[in-house]
């Protein structure tokens, strides 16, 4: 469904404006100078947008309670006037007239947080004209004092609050689009700001791996750098602080990496895709987290997702490549060196999205299955024995299948298969028959734009449950397995704005699983702490970089307590959370 606002509108948040428990929605219109309102009703249906003055081009909007009223109201930055307009909010949806505070010259971005810890919110703006950030100390009836200007580097084009020194005080992190860099301002937790730390790092981190790579058991990053061209290697110290990245030169448009050992030094390497220029690219290490370019591989068109396994039964480890522009899955065997054969080209539905490994007929090889996104399709490709694939059974499951996951879900000692559909909001089961076929048990609703599925047992039952991210309605579902491949209805728990990416873990050391989730609409994660029945208690968020994509966990201060690792595609950095839990 479409819903007309203003001209060129460039920035959506999502919050219930007018108390109904209902999500709303306000977009900052560029052209017409506005932003619009639509109040949510149910099933996910909105209200005629009502349009309410800003500034000069607005381009971004963030929500808050200024004046403590216990009422959301909107600031948005005016990126023609130098200015930030704050809106308050009637608590019924509509909005007061704007009140206009000065800034730097083009403000892009901004941010709220409590900086001098007096429990009323303050503001920091990005100003990309003039390399500043703008912070404006809020007063208790919701008005601002004076701009502070502290500058930082060429074009700073988004900025995040968080506390990143662990002294429960908010800092400011930066990213500065033109001048490929991170700034970050330490807070005195008296509204001040130390003097800019600058880090270079790459543009839009598309994917993030994390492993030993300089042998000192410290967990290191790597991430792929999708406007750069690079991969960004940050070595671990840890106490959850990492050195400055090491960047790499890789290829056009890095997509996906993935670490393993290629050449069999017990050192790890990396193999990265280069969506556009359709290679692969293997990279050694040389066990002092340094790498050296191995090789180039021509792949098929785009190349998006990779994953290393052993497909010929040679104990080396090979990899394999959904090219997403041409409908294949390229197969590159190890030579057990670091270097590679040509690739096999292996035929797939259309557009293939997602892959993963297992043997599916019981015939000690391993296989492939491949969401096929533009057909609606899932591929099974069984293994000849020497490399090679065949396709051996496609099955129709629901519209824009995204993700995949096998395991045995009706207890026949029989792999089954998962598939999220995304544009249909739900999710297929395929049962295994054990020759690489499968057949279709059922469907169930889950949530809108299904992105991110797992499979773990969180009620301790021995059977297999369900987590579901929905990146369209915000929030996470939990189906319980039944035993025979079916679940229970699904249960869902609201998280925050466009869910992307969803992990489980022990988190706080209570011998219950829970749940993380990446949303990449409002920059946070979310932790929502199992009861172990099954059931999860109201989540608590974490504030990340800009567009959170991607969560693994890791043991990165070695304190034996699972640690956050995200990738934060429009800030171009990684947020660490350590694990705080006791």
């Amino acid at each position: 469904m479409n819903y007309t606002v203003g001209t060129l509108p460039n920035s959506l948040i999502s919050a219930d404006f007018n108390n109904d428990t209902k999500l709303d929605l306000v977009v900052s219109n560029f052209f017409d100078n506005t932003i619009s309102v639509l109040l949510g009703n149910e099933y996910g249906i909105f209200d005629t947008p009502v349009t309410y003055a800003a500034g000069d081009n607005p381009t971004s909007v963030i929500s808050a309670d200024f004046n403590n009223d216990n009422k959301l109201d909107l600031a948005v930055p005016n990126y023609n006037n130098n200015t930030v307009s704050v809106l308050f909010g009637n608590g019924n949806g509509s909005f007061q007239s704007p009140m206009s505070y000065t800034v730097g010259k083009i403000p892009y971005s901004l941010v709220s947080s409590d900086f001098n810890n007096d429990n009323i919110s303050d503001l920091a703006v990005a100003n990309s004209g003039e390399g500043t950030i703008s912070v404006l100390i809020g007063n208790v009836n919701g008005s601002f004092q004076s701009s502070i200007y502290y500058p930082v580097e060429y074009f700073p084009f988004s900025v995040i609050a968080a506390d990143f020194n662990n002294d429960n005080n908010p800092d400011l992190v930066v990213a500065n689009r033109e001048s490929n860099s991170v700034s970050v301002l330490l807070g005195n937790r008296n509204g001040t700001f130390q003097t800019a730390i600058r880090y270079m790092v790459g543009a839009l981190p598309s994917s993030v791996t994390s492993g030993n790579f300089d042998n000192d058991t410290n967990l290191d990053l790597a991430v792929t750098n999708y406007d750069s061209n690079t991969v960004s290697v940050l070595l671990g110290m840890g106490n959850g602080s990492f050195q400055s990245p090491i960047n790499y030169g890789v290829g056009t448009n890095p997509f996906s990496i993935i670490s393993t050992d290629f050449n069999y030094d017990k050192i790890l390497d990396i193999a990265v895709t280069n969506y556009g220029q359709s290679t692969v690219r293997v990279l050694l290490g040389d066990g002092q987290g340094a790498f050296i370019a191995q090789g180039i591989y021509t792949v098929g068109n785009s190349p998006s997702f990779a994953l290393a396994a052993d497909f010929n039964n040679d104990n080396k480890s090979d990899v394999a490549v959904t090219n997403s522009g041409e409908s294949t899955v390229s197969v590159l065997l190890s030579n057990g060196n670091g270097t590679f054969q040509v690739p096999i080209i292996c035929e797939a539905g259309q557009n293939p999205s997602s892959l993963i490994s297992f043997d599916f007929n019981n015939d000690t090889k391993l296989d492939l299955a491949v969401t096929n996104s533009g057909d609606n399709t899932v591929s099974v490709l069984l293994a000849n024995g020497n490399g090679s694939f065949r396709v051996a059974f496609t099955i129709g499951v629901g519209f824009t299948p995204s993700s995949i996951i096998s395991s045995d879900f009706n207890n026949d000692k029989i792999l089954d298969l998962i598939v999220t559909n995304e544009g249909q909001a739900s999710i297929s089961v395929l049962l295994g028959i054990g020759n690489g076929n499968f057949e279709t048990l059922t469907t169930y609703i889950v949530g809108i734009y299904p992105k991110s599925l797992i499979s773990v047992d969180f009620n301790y039952d021995k059977i297999l449950d369900l987590a579901v991210a929905n990146r369209g309605d915000h929030t996470v579902s939990v189906l319980l397995g039944i035993g025979n491949g079916y679940f229970h209805t699904p249960i869902r728990y609201r998280v925050g704005n466009l869910p992307f990416s969803v992990i489980s873990s022990d988190f706080n050391n209570d011998t219950k699983l829970d749940l993380a989730v990446a949303n990449s609409g409002d920059n946070t994660v979310s932790v929502l702490l199992g009861n172990g029945n099954g059931t999860f208690l109201t989540r608590m968020d974490y504030a990340v970089g800009t567009t959170p994509l991607s969560v693994i966990f890791g043991d990165v201060d070695n304190d034996k307590k699972p640690d956050l690792i995200v990738t934060n595609s429009g800030s171009g950095d990684v947020s660490v959370l350590r694990n705080r839990c006791k």
